[in-house]
């Protein structure tokens, strides 16, 4: 696992490949929840272990990295 720092934020990330071959920044220790409706609209959730988020949908200077057409 390739991991590295985030030049914007300074955040831990690490690098993967998808099923369409592409790299994919993601959070090392991003939270991630299910949640599930239960009775009359109320929701419950649970920690799901093993599941990362992209890291632009968390940086806070994601905006910087993007590729200008």
């Amino acid at each position: 696992m390739l991991t590295s720092t985030c030049k914007g934020c300074g955040r831990k990330i690490v690098f993967a490949i998808d099923e369409n071959a592409k790299v994919q920044i993601l959070d090392m220790v991003a939270p991630v929840y299910l949640l599930s409706e239960e009775e009359m609209g109320v929701f419950t959730c649970e920690r799901v272990n093993k599941h990362y988020v992209s890291h632009f949908a968390t940086c806070p200077k994601a905006n910087e990295f993007h590729k200008k057409n």
